[in-house]
């Protein structure tokens, strides 16, 4: 895997991300800073420092990377400390649908002593995978190549045109 800042934004994308550093990143501004850098670099993966965690996004076609890369605000904050109260002491964690594994990754960073992922998406597998390994934390996440459903069997994914994260088998 390429080493964590290889996929340094620059030009027009690194003053995208100082703005959305200086708080900017709400509102309409952030579908600006959207189009912008996906009319700069359409298919292109960053490398970001987000609360603590090293991430690799590819922003264009999967909306929750984007809200990650363009909101000044931390994503959830809400969710997260209740997170981070009640994982403090250690347990386990689950994340159905982990897309590219926030809520998973925070989760272990918030002390779970075991976190398992299911995600279905062979896509979002691969990048939740890099971002595990970027932040060291492969004996503390066990990703299953799955889908969650009342029922055991066989399903299709439905791929969801312009966002990666929004399939379902339903």
């Amino acid at each position: 895997m390429d080493e964590f800042g290889r996929f340094k934004p620059s030009g027009r994308n690194r003053l995208i991300l100082f703005l959305v550093a200086m708080g900017l990143g709400r509102g309409k501004l952030k579908r600006v800073f959207s189009r912008n850098w996906q009319a700069a670099t359409p298919q292109a993966a960053v490398d970001i420092d987000y609360h603590g965690l090293r991430l690799r996004l590819r922003p264009v076609g999967n909306t929750i990377e984007s809200k990650i890369l363009f909101s000044s605000r931390l994503r959830e904050a809400e969710e997260l400390a209740e997170l981070r109260q009640r994982l403090a002491d250690g347990g386990s964690f689950v994340d159905i649908g982990a897309n590219v594994g926030y809520y998973a990754l925070m989760a272990a960073r918030a002390g779970a002593e075991k976190v398992i992922a299911a995600e279905p998406n062979p896509e979002l597998i691969e990048r939740f995978k890099a971002n595990v390994a970027l932040n060291g934390l492969e004996q503390a996440i066990d990703i299953m190549p799955v889908a969650i459903g009342a029922e055991d069997g066989t399903a299709m994914l439905n791929l969801k045109d312009g966002d990666t994260g929004g399939s379902s088998i339903v």
